[in-house]
C-alpha cells in the first residue's frame, strides 16, 4: 500500500507519522518497505512518500519513478524491484530519474534460487543479472544487494559532501585498528596516500608522545584525544591536497573510559565533527565500533545522526559504501575511473 507520513497514511502501526522526509521508496514488497520506513529514521532517513506495489497489475515501477522524480519533497529514490513488464519504458524512466537525483536499486532474484522465489512472490520473469547490472550502470543509478546497503548508501549521499576522489585520510584509535581500517579500504580500491611534506611537518609538532603514528593511516592511541587535538588533526587533513575525504574511527570501547571521567565529552566530540563538516569542503564519516559497548554505540550513532554526520558500524561496511558512493559521484561529475 501507500505510506505518506506527513498525512498519517500508513499500512503498518510501527511506521513513523508526522514530519515527512526526503527519500521515496518504491518496493515490490510490503515487508521491505516496512523495514525501510521503520529503520530509516534511526539513521536520519525519513520517507517523503512511498509505495509497495506487489505484482504491478495496475501500475508498475516506471509509473512511480515518473511520479517521484517530479515530487518536490523527494531528494533521492530507493527501490526494491523483482522484475519489470516493459523493459524499454523502465530504462527511459530510470535514466530520466537518475539525471535529477540519486536512485538506489536493490534487484531481488539475481541468483537462480532467487529467481524461483521472485516468480512465486510477484510472478517476475527471470532476467540476466548481467543485463540488470549493465542497465543500472548505463542509467547512472546505484546497485546494492540488500536493505543495509540501501541505508548505508543513502546516508552518505544525503549527509556527506560529494567526494569524487579515492584518496582517504584514515584515523584510528589503536595500532591494530589502523591496519584493519587500511586493509578494509584498500580492498575496495580506496587509496591511503602519503600526506604532503608540509602536513607531516605540522603534525610532527602535534604528535609529541612516543607511540602512535602521524602518517596516513593515523594511529592516535598515544595522542591525547581532546577536541583541541582532534581539530588540529582534522584541520591538517582538510588543508592537505592529497586527501579527498576523511574516515574517523570512534570506538566506544576507548571512548567509554573517557566518558567515565568526562560525561560531557561525547557532546563536545560530536559538536567538533559537526563544526568541522560545516567549515570543510571534504567529506567526513564516523565509524562507530561497538565492541562490548553496544548501548553506548547506539547513543553515539544517534548523536551523529542528529548532527547529520553519517556513521557506520564496521570498517568493511564503511569502505564498501565509500567505494560505491565515490564511483557514483565520479560518474555524475563525468570523470573516468
Amino acid at each position: 500500500g501507500i505510506y505518506r507520513p506527513k498525512f498519517g497514511l500508513r499500512f503498518n502501526a510501527d511506521q513513523w507519522v508526522g514530519e515527512g522526509g526526503t527519500v521515496a521508496f518504491i518496493a515490490q514488497s510490503g515487508t521491505h518497505l516496512s523495514y525501510f520506513s521503520t529503520m530509516g529514521p534511526i539513521h536520519g532517513l525519513k520517507v517523503s512518500k512511498s509505495v509497495s506495489y506487489g505484482n504491478a497489475i495496475i501500475l508498475d515501477s516506471p509509473d512511480y519513478l515518473d511520479y517521484f522524480v517530479q515530487d518536490p519533497d523527494t531528494q533521492a529514490i530507493a527501490m526494491y524491484i523483482e522484475g519489470v513488464k516493459n523493459g524499454r519504458r523502465f530504462l527511459d524512466s530510470l535514466k530520466a530519474a537518475s539525471l535529477k537525483m540519486p536512485v538506489v536499486i536493490w534487484k531481488g532474484g539475481l541468483t537462480e534460487e532467487g529467481t524461483h522465489a521472485t516468480s512465486a512472490h510477484t510472478a517476475a520473469l527471470a532476467e540476466s543479472p548481467t543485463l540488470w547490472r549493465t542497465l543500472i550502470h548505463q542509467c547512472n543509478a546505484i546497485q546494492v544487494s540488500n536493505l543495509e546497503e540501501i541505508i548505508d548508501t543513502l546516508k552518505a549521499l544525503l549527509y556527506m559532501k560529494p567526494v569524487t576522489g579515492y584518496r582517504f585520510g584514515l584515523v584510528s584509535l589503536s595500532g591494530g585498528q589502523s591496519v584493519a581500517i587500511t586493509d578494509a579500504f584498500a580492498t575496495e580500491g580506496i587509496k591511503v596516500p602519503r600526506l604532503s611534506q608540509s602536513s607531516i611537518d605540522e603534525l610532527s609538532q602535534i604528535f609529541t608522545l612516543i607511540g602512535g603514528s602521524y602518517r596516513n593511516p593515523f594511529d592516535i592511541s598515544a595522542f591525547t584525544l581532546s577536541v583541541e587535538n582532534l581539530n588540529k588533526l582534522l584541520n591538517v587533513l582538510d588543508r592537505d591536497e592529497n586527501i579527498d575525504a576523511i574516515a574517523l574511527e570512534l570506538s566506544t570501547m576507548f571512548l567509554s573510559r573517557r566518558l567515565e571521567r568526562e560525561p560531557q565529552f561525547l557532546d563536545a566530540l560530536v559538536q567538533a565533527l559537526v563544526d568541522f563538516k560545516a567549515r570543510s569542503s571534504k567529506g567526513v564519516i564516523g565509524i562507530v565500533i561497538a565492541g562490548a559497548k553496544e548501548a553506548l554505540s547506539l547513543e553515539f550513532r544517534g548523536r551523529l545522526v542528529a548532527g547529520n554526520i553519517p556513521s557506520y558500524p564496521s570498517f568493511a561496511r564503511s569502505a564498501q559504501t565509500m567505494r560505491r558512493v565515490v564511483d557514483y559521484q565520479r560518474r555524475r561529475a563525468g570523470m573516468e575511473g
